[in-house]
């Protein structure tokens, strides 16, 4: 073996290390995210009780202060108190908008799928109610989470009927 053949085994053996490294460093961070992934929805999953909280608190400051509003001649004193209402119902979106921005960030979507098909493997059906387009969502009762097409929560969702359903 002259020094030019040398030379060409030592290049070829080091560019073989190089991508034996590159495989198991792709490997060991491919494992890093696997094992995350069931811990950041441990974590989000903690987060979301909040977030249903947050939506209760916005929807409950809204009929608040659309009752100020029009206080259905009884107690026409308490008017001054409506720009507080909207106020307090604007704060409360504008924290649940920033928590479901920072879920957003993380790769987390929610799912509020009112008007759409019935899905078993996304839905969970907590009541009917007929009348509605029948096997579609007639309203949400908590949003669903989704990272990816992989699902965190499912939506909680009334489901319309065709018809009423009978009494056994």
């Amino acid at each position: 073996m002259d020094g030019e053949e040398v030379k060409e085994a030592l290049d070829a053996l080091r560019e073989e290390v190089r991508r034996g490294a590159r495989a198991a460093l792709a490997a060991k961070l491919a494992a890093e995210e696997a094992a995350r992934v069931p811990a950041d929805d441990a974590w989000v999953s903690g987060l979301l009780p909040v977030l249903d909280a947050l939506e209760r608190c916005e929807v409950q400051a809204g009929e608040l202060s659309a009752d100020l509003a029009h206080p259905r001649g009884r107690w026409p004193w308490r008017r001054p108190a409506e720009p507080r209402a909207a106020v307090l119902a604007e704060g409360v979106r504008i924290v649940r908008e920033s928590l479901e921005g920072a879920l957003a960030g993380r790769g987390y979507r929610l799912e509020r799928p009112r008007g759409e098909p019935f899905d078993a493997t996304r839905h969970r059906a907590v009541d009917t109610r007929p009348g509605g387009q029948a096997g579609r969502v007639v309203s949400v009762v908590r949003a669903g989470v989704l990272r990816g097409d992989r699902v965190v929560r499912e939506a909680e969702v009334v489901v319309g009927t065709s018809r009423e359903l009978e009494a056994p």
